[in-house]
């Protein structure tokens, strides 16, 4: 089987790393991958080298001379059915509109890569643009397509009950996403909820904690960015190194606040303590995991309205994987994969009952040990990516 796997930029830049594991799934089951970002933003990842001789990747950037050859001469060719594509168009805002515009020379030349390579079905991620972008280069076509949506795309609403009316299914990733989905009309016959799910690794290094001196290890792997919360997991910190806890922070990722969280640990004289560790690659982060080389994952998401908040973290479900405690907010979708009765999780923007938990976890080592084996069973169970993906072949087929 061919499959059409369209992205927003990956293999490009940093985001999206949680398609690498779905992927890798994906392939497993035999399928035919070919890969097409629908803006190729920064350079090539690092950890895409390991897996790229598996899978084929199209790279044409939108400005290239060469889609707008296949724009100009599709429309000179058929104006009819152009005219029929930019209706689909119809019912956007005007941001929206400028937004579809724009890839709309990269749905013809998905059209083009269509009648050449003669996909069985297009799976694209995100309901916005690239959704857009499928939704264009399908239409005309017998190539049935799908769309996977996530979290801002929902609430961004571009098109999402045309989408769902024009193609096969869409796939949700959490049931809050759903739910809320389903207040734009998309249609719920054709709504369906698969997490993303990670990899479960089948040699493990089980965390260890015995609290007697040695230092706490914690990471946030997040961008630098509000939603992220970072701000009151800095709090939570420093009012732990007040009372006198061995505990060294590590922040990997990169965002435009990384200046202001700079400033604020500066004031707070706790540099020390907080490494910033920049953009690590995909699978140095699971190394820590793997080598037990972190205690803690904390991820302090806060919900900043207007559909700003997490959907199912997946960074949340690798550590885990590996028997990594964890621990988050009460904010987004999170609280499907950690219910509350779990205690994994506080208020958001609640520096000290983050703190509190954290200390809770730092002075009891036999409920840290309780705990990793909780998480890693719960991943194992409920949230592993062979089970996602097959649930997701299924329906392509």
């Amino acid at each position: 089987m061919k499959l059409f796997y369209i992205t927003a930029s990956f293999p490009f830049g940093i985001g999206e790393s949680f398609l690498i594991q779905e992927l890798e799934a994906l392939k497993n089951t035999g399928i035919e991958i070919f890969i097409i970002p629908t803006l190729p933003r920064g350079k090539l990842r690092k950890d895409w080298e390991i897996i790229s001789d598996n899978y084929t990747l199209f790279i044409e950037k939108p400005l290239y001379l060469k889609l707008l050859f296949y724009l100009l001469r599709f429309v000179c060719l058929n104006p009819g059915p152009f005219y029929k594509l930019l209706m689909l168009l119809k019912g956007s805002t005007f941001i929206q509109l400028m937004k579809n515009l724009a890839v709309l020379p990269k749905s013809i030349y998905l059209k083009y890569l269509i009648e050449k390579e003669k996909p069985e079905h297009i799976h694209v991620h995100w309901g916005a643009t690239p959704s857009t972008a499928a939704m264009l280069a399908a239409f005309g076509t017998s190539v049935p397509w799908s769309l996977s949506c996530h979290r801002w795309d929902i609430y961004e609403n571009n098109l999402l009950k045309k989408k769902s009316e024009n193609s096969k299914f869409i796939r949700f990733i959490s049931e809050k996403g759903k739910m809320d989905a389903l207040k734009f009309k998309v249609l719920p016959k054709k709504s369906f909820v698969i997490p993303m799910g990670t990899k479960i690794s089948k040699e493990l290094n089980f965390p260890l904690w015995q609290n007697k001196g040695d230092e706490f290890k914690i990471i946030c792997p997040a961008n630098l960015i509000p939603v992220k919360g970072h701000i009151y997991l800095i709090e939570a910190i420093h009012l732990l190194l007040i009372q006198g806890y061995r505990i060294k922070l590590k922040l990997a990722g990169e965002g435009y606040l990384k200046k202001k969280l700079e400033t604020i640990i500066k004031e707070k004289k706790i540099t020390n303590n907080i490494e910033f560790l920049g953009n690590l690659d995909h699978n140095v982060l699971l190394d820590l995991y793997a080598e037990a080389k972190i205690q803690l994952m904390v991820l302090p998401s806060i919900d900043l309205g207007n559909g700003e908040h997490e959907g199912v973290p997946v960074s949340l479900m690798e550590a885990m994987s590996y028997g990594i405690p964890v621990i988050s907010t009460e904010t987004g979708s999170i609280n499907e994969l950690l219910p509350k009765e779990l205690g994994l999780t506080v208020p958001d923007k609640n520096s000290f009952e983050l703190a509190q938990k954290i200390k809770y976890i730092y002075d009891n080592p036999e409920e840290y040990i309780r705990i990793s084996l909780l998480c890693r069973n719960l991943i194992q169970k409920d949230w592993n990516v062979n089970l996602s993906s097959r649930k997701l072949i299924s329906l392509i087929k």
